[in-house]
């Protein structure tokens, strides 16, 4: 499993007071403090500790293929056990520590040593700024050729504006010789003291343009002999900070801080105080300011259609992660003086309105407005209407180009775009907006008929053509047959053509502009009697081919649509059941829409979303062919995207996923939903049938089910700041789609607890970012459980390295902003005490390392007993390898393989009190159950039929959205890394677990029913459904791959289940 290793305690906090030491005198607190900043700044300098603390994997600094080798050397040594050397291997290499100093100045030394070495051997000095950018450099001292060991030292200063002071050991050349680093040491120079408080800084505070409840500090260049400064924001008046916690410690380097998470509409007072070298204060006046929402929602999706004489009817999508931030909608048009004018306004609840247009062509934009007031950026279109005298043509074929709707506007794509493949890096989806433009694209307007008439029909259309750019309209034939080129707005159509005709419009660009065609059609002057222009009726023929498929079947490209023209669904009063739509054609269509009519939806709630593709280059590592769903090179299909319409390319076809929930006042019965395909042409529709059994299907289930996912990956891929109030209700908007998929256990980080040590050398904890967290999953019902993360991992980080040791957590001291250590007991028992006084001990439990294996149990072991004694009521749960952890382990979860290999020890174990779940990552694959994206959907589903025959009562996953996270080499696993998509978008795999997961849920309550409606155990369940469960699940390698007859065990539960309550 790829887990995150988490290093708890870390540099921003408000503190929870935790008891302390008795206060030392102000004297000895001086010397003391002067005394802990005069020492050797980098950790592990004389590599007692090996590596630890030093990165050496830097494939950046390589000449030619890899780098040179680093190893610990215990035979030749400066000082101490161990010094650490690099053997050239024909390359060059280099290991670096961070630090941020207290000083400005520091004395950097060191000893060297080299043998048969090209090129030098060097201690050498970077200044990084605070955004990454490299000022300058500095050599400290270096050795070349064959050099017994040789002491260098150097006082160096960092440059203004410098922020981190980079030490660097180095190889400058490619070489095959060997060089050794031992003592290494920077030391700050501190200035004398002057036995006076620095001056109280001056600084300003401001609300932060573009985010929601943050404020802004800034403040000047401080004295010589000042190290660090403390930030203190309360929402109410103080005179001085003494006896409050500051909200963070900051080193003397930085001169700029952002408060946020702060409640929006409140004052805080806001003081900065700096600490110098003596440990004395200065301690400016609170100042007032008022926390804002200065973030706008994004950008609204929308479009319009022509419905009536004069009337339009807008639609509209704003992004989901702003949901819960929207108060109501917009409908804006531009006035003949430039101003705007709200022509409708709408509650945020609402999607869709008609309006009655003041003129027959109006330049409009729909926008979201905050709860704040803050409104989205318009995105201004010019909308016509059908009149008596005029028709608005929409979209019917394109090539290159982006629909913004059915009728407008229309702009060049992406170069190589597709409308539902997603790049194999998901990061790509962060530089989208620069990805070159196709250079040249087309559209076509509905084909239309003219009659004989006295009125001669002229077109119009509107568009923006920027400098670089250009775009023309032509009139062709049915057959593309260039009738009339390039016509301005305003052309008359040609008299005398007895067949229909289209507009088309080629629009070309530079690779970075695009024109925008934003309406067109055909206007005539005022007639009675016959309409000039009418649009050609069309009917579905042979060239689209539709049809029903299983939701677990992997629809390609290149599939054939089912001959199934209706389908049956069958499901409980609250349960979720889906169908895929296949469709295809044969010729090229600007979009394709798929809806069921609002009167139909009273009795059920129904989701329509697109599948998507991702690019597979090569397929599970581990698997072989005959169990992959398809060999790669090629487009698998997996996101499900809630798009709007879609483009239907010619001989490729779509799949279209609907999901269908009866609410849980539906009565039992046949229900028929028709389902519409809308085309620019025409409509075809198919039938959906829904059983709906007399089977209340709970709100809860009960298998404990939990994925693991990284938060920051919210912020980095939707672009909020990290633990704002934005990325918070962005990670609501995900915590929901978990719920909805039925994830009820949540992997809590205990690196949101922040840690400070006081000046007496107590520590106080902060638990305010980390309750923030669980409650935002609370409030969505998904952290019934709470997983904290993991307290050790293995010490190198190898695989088989034999030593599991503890991570360090940290404390920053408030009164040098370093980071110290804490006991490890005593950030447990803090967690703990906490977790009881806020009533969510009873539902939390404790990882201790991820993945023990025979080579390192022993130490997990110990790992696990001092947690235990630590902590004895936090449960203990890890993933494992392993069957021998009797009195180690409360929560049990074997790999999947090893599930089934010591199958009867974990059912021993779980007869004993102790829960019993199991896992799968990358492996096991082949012939076993897996969620990897080229692996048939019937293989996700079964994981949960597997949890009801053989008894397990939860599941883990480590890959939620670990989105960019590149698998390579034997871990290449599509899918392992993530089973959702950013938007939020859910995928084919999540729905077919999640329908496993409900599938569990109506066994084990079949099981119940069968045993006379009394509660029954895991494997009590297990023995009364085998008979049932036999003909689906044989083995744990050995089950059916046929959807159809999963869905005859389903019905016959559900058959069974009638009436119960």
């Amino acid at each position: 499993m790829k887990g995150t290793r988490v290093t708890v305690g870390l540099v921003t906090a408000i503190l929870l007071s935790l008891g302390g030491l008795a206060m030392i005198t102000e004297g000895t607190q001086r010397e003391s403090l002067r005394e802990r900043l005069q020492r050797n700044l980098l950790r592990n300098g004389d590599f007692e500790e090996g590596l630890a603390f030093w990165s050496t994997n830097h494939p950046w600094y390589a000449r030619g293929e890899g780098l040179s080798q680093w190893e610990v050397d215990e035979k030749i040594v400066k000082s101490g056990k161990r010094s650490l050397k690099v053997i050239g291997k024909n390359n060059r290499g280099i290991a670096i520590q961070d630090i941020r100093p207290p000083s400005p100045t520091c004395q950097v030394s060191g000893w060297l040593r080299c043998e048969n070495l090209k090129g030098y051997a060097r201690i050498f000095v970077e200044f990084i700024d605070a955004e990454g950018k490299w000022l300058a450099g500095v050599v400290v001292g270096e050795v070349t050729g064959t050099t017994d060991w040789t002491f260098v030292s150097k006082e160096v200063t960092m440059p203004p504006g410098a922020v981190v002071f980079r030490v660097d050991l180095l190889t400058t050349d490619p070489n095959e010789g060997v060089a050794w680093f031992d003592g290494i040491s920077v030391v700050p120079i501190l200035p004398p003291s002057d036995g006076k408080p620095p001056k109280p800084p001056k600084f300003q505070v401001e609300p932060v343009d573009g985010e929601e409840g943050a404020l802004l500090l800034t403040w000047e260049l401080p004295e010589e002999d000042v190290i660090a400064f403390q930030v203190f924001a309360e929402p109410k008046p103080f005179k001085s900070a003494e006896g409050l916690n500051p909200k963070a410690i900051l080193q003397r380097h930085i001169r700029s801080f952002v408060l946020r998470g702060l409640e929006v509409g409140r004052n805080y007072f806001v003081a900065l105080t700096a600490i110098d070298v003596d440990g004395m204060k200065g301690e400016s006046q609170p100042q007032r300011c008022k926390a804002i929402d200065l973030r706008p929602p994004r950008d609204v999706w929308w479009e319009w259609k022509p419905i009536g004489t004069g009337e339009i009817q807008f639609t509209w999508r704003p992004k989901a992660v702003d949901e819960d931030d929207i108060a109501s909608f917009l409908i804006l048009v531009r006035t003949e003086r430039g101003g705007e004018k709200v022509l409708l306004q709408r509650p945020h609840l609402q999607r869709t309105a008609k309006v009655k247009l003041p003129d027959p062509l109006v330049t409009a934009a729909v926008v979201a407005v905050d709860r704040a007031g803050n409104r989205s950026q318009p995105r201004w279109r010019t909308i016509a209407a059908t009149t008596p005298t005029q028709l608005s043509l929409g979209f019917a074929e394109s090539q290159n180009v982006l629909l913004e709707g059915r009728y407008g506007s229309v702009r060049l794509a992406p170069e190589g775009w597709h409308p539902t493949r997603l790049p194999a890096d998901l990061n790509e989806l962060l530089r989208s907006e620069k990805a070159p433009l196709a250079k040249e694209g087309f559209v076509l307007s509905p084909p239309f008929t003219l009659s004989a008439s006295n009125v001669s029909p002229r077109i119009f259309y509107f568009a923006h053509v920027p400098e670089g750019t250009s775009l023309r309209v032509d009139i062709v034939d049915a057959q593309g047959n260039l009738l009339m080129a390039d016509v301005k707005p305003n052309t008359e159509l040609p008299r005398g053509v007895s067949t229909s005709i289209r507009l088309k419009a080629t629009l070309k660009g530079d690779g970075e502009g695009t024109p925008e065609l934003f309406a067109w059609g055909v206007r005539w002057s005022k007639t009675q009697g016959t309409v000039p222009v009418r649009l050609v009726e069309w009917k579905p023929d042979e060239s689209i081919g539709v049809g029903f498929a299983s939701p677990l079947e992997n629809i390609f490209r290149d599939t054939e649509p089912p001959e199934r023209k209706s389908w049956v669904l069958h499901a409980a009063r609250g349960e979720t059941e889906a169908v895929q739509l296949v469709v295809r054609s044969k010729s090229n269509w600007a979009w394709m829409r798929v809806s069921v009519p609002e009167e139909a939806l009273k009795n059920f709630s129904v989701r329509i979303r697109f599948v998507g593709y991702v690019p597979l280059k090569a397929n599970s590592r581990a698997t072989p062919a005959d169990e992959l769903v398809r060999k790669a090179p090629d487009d698998f299909p997996d996101p499900l995207l809630d798009l709007p319409f879609v483009p239907l390319r010619a001989n490729e076809t779509q799949p279209v996923f609907i999901s269908v929930q009866p609410h849980r006042k539906t009565k039992p019965g046949n229900y028929t939903l028709p389902v519409r395909i809308e085309m620019p042409l025409g409509t075809i529709r198919l039938d959906l049938h829904v059983r709906v059994y007399d089977v209340p299907f709970p709100e809860r289930t009960r298998l404990w089910f939990t994925n693991w996912f990284r938060a920051d990956n919210f912020a980095r891929f939707h672009g909020v700041p990290q633990w704002g109030n934005e990325h918070f209700r962005c990670m609501r908007s995900y915590a929901r789609l978990m719920r909805e998929h039925r994830q009820n256990v949540v992997l809590v980080p205990l690196g949101l607890v922040k840690v400070f040590r006081r000046p007496d050398g107590s520590f106080r904890f902060d638990f305010s970012l980390f309750d923030r967290f669980i409650a935002t999953f609370e409030a969505e019902g998904v952290a019934e459980r709470l997983e904290l993360s993991h307290i050790g991992g293995r010490k190198t980080g190898r695989w088989e390295d034999p030593e599991f040791v503890a991570h360090t957590i940290w404390a920053v001291d408030e009164l040098t902003g370093e980071g110290v250590e804490v006991p490890l007991e005593t950030f447990l028992q803090a967690v703990r005490d906490h977790l009881k006084a806020t009533g969510r001990l009873k539902k939390a439990m404790l990882h201790i390392a991820d993945e023990p294996i025979p080579v390192n149990v022993a130490s997990w072991k110990s790992l696990s007993e001092r947690v235990h004694r630590a902590v004895p009521d936090l449960p203990r749960i890890d993933a494992i390898h392993v069957h021998d952890l009797e009195g180690y382990l409360e929560v049990w979860v074997p790999q999947l393989n090893y599930f089934a290999q010591w199958l009867d020890v974990y059912q021993q174990r779980q007869r004993e009190g102790n829960e019993v779940w199991f896992y799968t990552a990358w492996v096991p694959q082949g012939k076993w159950t897996n969620r990897l994206i080229d692996y048939p959907l019937i293989k996700t589903r079964l994981l949960h039929w597997f949890n009801v025959r053989y008894g397990a009562t939860g599941f883990l996953h480590w890959g939620w959205n670990f989105w960019g996270d590149v698998m390579t080499g034997e871990l290449q696993s599509p899918g392992d890394a993530f089973i959702v998509y950013p938007g939020p978008a859910a995928s084919l795999r999540m729905e077919a677990q999640r329908d496993g997961i409900e599938d569990a849920e109506l066994l084990w309550m079949m099981a119940e029913k069968l045993a006379g409606g009394k509660p029954v155990t895991p494997q009590q369940a297990a023995q009364i459904l085998e008979p049932l469960l036999k003909p689906v699940i044989r083995d744990f390698t050995d089950y059916t791959k046929s959807p159809d007859e999963l869905e005859k065990v389903r019905r016959q539960v559900l058959e069974k289940l009638q009436g119960t309550k």
